[in-house]
């Protein structure tokens, strides 16, 4: 999918195709992406059973632009942390939760990501996540799995709490018990309270605009 990604978890791998600015690089154009944003396409495509490419322009001595590098290294500083999240993973039954999810201003075509409102689909964000994309819900999470292993990402992670519906007890995708709950990069153990309705997590202090949140959880009983 050519500057895009897809709307639902698909049966066979695909892939994600995005570029900076364009196939190659050119000055009069904004930076379409920033580590932000190759992560929310990385993490979106990983959870839905696909991979991400990502072209990166070069200068015309065949260097590396100085803002291209300054956002790949933001985002191998982030896969150094969290990459047992993305790398090696499967999918869930369901690819995640949250506001788009459940389809709040998102339009789906063909299982195409379409992520914008009505007065935003002349945009360039109309078929990927890009720097002119508003940000995710603080209830967006998506899902990926590793053995016993269970990820939860938390995409745009802010102070408080997290209500995630598809992984209450009664969940109709059967998530199992929830017995302990982890932050990745810390190893911190993380509060959480499950019902039959819902999972809550307690979001500890978020300084300022976050990149995505790993939780790593174990559960009792989950089917993969």
């Amino acid at each position: 999918m050519e500057s895009g990604g897809s709307n639902t978890l698909r049966e066979y791998p695909w892939q994600s195709e995005i570029t900076f600015t364009d196939w190659f690089y050119k000055k009069d154009r904004h930076l379409t992406h920033n580590a932000r944003t190759i992560l929310e396409m990385l993490i979106e495509a990983v959870s839905k059973n696909g991979n991400l490419l990502l072209s990166m322009e070069l200068n015309p001595d065949g260097t590396i632009p100085h803002e291209i590098k300054k956002s790949v290294n933001i985002v191998g500083d982030w896969l150094k942390i969290n990459g047992e999240a993305i790398y090696g993973t499967r999918p869930w039954k369901v690819f995640g939760d949250g506001k788009s999810v459940r389809g709040e201003h998102v339009e789906t075509v063909d299982g195409e990501l379409r992520n914008a409102v009505e007065a935003q689909k002349q945009g360039e964000h109309f078929n990927q996540r890009t720097t002119a994309t508003p940000l995710f819900a603080h209830d967006e999470v998506r899902y990926t799995t590793k053995g016993d292993d269970f990820y939860i990402i938390v995409m745009n992670p802010s102070k408080g709490q997290l209500v995630i519906p598809s992984l209450g007890k009664s969940s109709e995708v059967n998530p199992g018990n929830l017995k302990s709950l982890t932050q990745l990069y810390d190893d911190r153990k993380i509060t959480f309270k499950q019902t039959k309705e819902n999972l809550l997590i307690t979001i500890p202090a978020v300084n300022g605009s976050s990149y995505p949140l790993v939780l790593k959880a174990n559960f009792k009983n989950i089917e993969f």
